[in-house]
């Protein structure tokens, strides 16, 4: 299942940065996005590198960061090479600011769960719809790093992405997404408006999620929960199986 949560993660920003126009790069060591402003998706990721060419590897990519080639976010799994990585990289002036914990469900039956009758779950199908759920993920999710324009536009319509909006009364409240990738199913983009938590509809949209992947045959269900996610997705049934931290370059020119 480690596995799995890792390459479901490294997939999904693959797709991502395929369709940006510019700014992704990838090779058989690193990968990393890089819109050009502070916009997500920016992030370093799915590094691989010889421990014998640590600080070689660590020099090129750090200094790629300082000359704004690549953004100033990488991503680092658990793993006692990354554990080295990282305290490489917190002498060259990165230091950790989001731990996420990589959380797996396998799955043989679909989820249960209840909506009041002025509660919808839909697919997001329009670009009315699109700019309803990228406003709801900037305001309750991406409140210092919002999405770059643009990015979904190439991607909601396609099978293996779902993004979904929940709406009370019809009005837009939370979102989730759904991506795909061979036998196993990542939850992404969980978010309610401050004002609507606490009522479920995060719940709603992650277990209507994992039954889209159920009617698709799949059984295997990942993703990454913040700290304070992680009890709510263990009531779901999912199980702990690896960490993340994400790192950062102090300064000002890299907010």
């Amino acid at each position: 299942m480690k596995q799995l949560i890792e390459d479901n993660i490294y997939a999904f920003y693959d797709e991502v940065g395929s369709a940006l126009k510019t700014g992704f790069f990838k090779d058989s060591t690193i990968s990393w996005m890089n819109t050009g402003s502070s916009s997500w998706p920016n992030m370093i990721y799915n590094t691989s590198f010889s421990e014998g060419k640590l600080d070689e590897f660590v020099r090129a990519n750090t200094t790629a960061i300082k000359t704004k080639k690549a953004p100033p976010f990488w991503l680092l799994e658990d793993g006692l090479l990354n554990e080295t990585l990282s305290k490489k990289l917190s002498k060259a002036g990165m230091r950790p600011i989001m731990h996420w914990t990589g959380m797996g469900l396998s799955i043989n039956a679909p989820l249960k769960y209840e909506l009041l009758p002025t509660t919808k779950i839909r697919r997001v199908e329009n670009t009315t719809d699109l700019n309803a759920w990228q406003n709801i993920l900037n305001q309750a999710l991406m409140t210092s790093n919002k999405i770059q324009d643009g990015i979904f536009v190439k991607l909601y319509r396609q099978d293996h992405f779902k993004l979904y909006l929940v709406l009370e009364n019809n009005v837009p409240v939370a979102t989730g997404l759904a991506y795909f990738n061979a036998n196993n199913c990542g939850i992404y983009m969980i978010s309610t408006l401050a004002e609507h938590r606490q009522k479920g509809y995060g719940s709603a949209v992650t277990k209507h999620c994992i039954n889209a992947a159920h009617q698709k045959g799949i059984t295997n269900i990942v993703l990454q929960a913040s700290d304070k996610g992680v009890s709510i997705y263990e009531k779901m049934g999912f199980k702990e199986y690896c960490e993340f931290n994400i790192m950062w370059m102090l300064g000002k020119d890299f907010k």
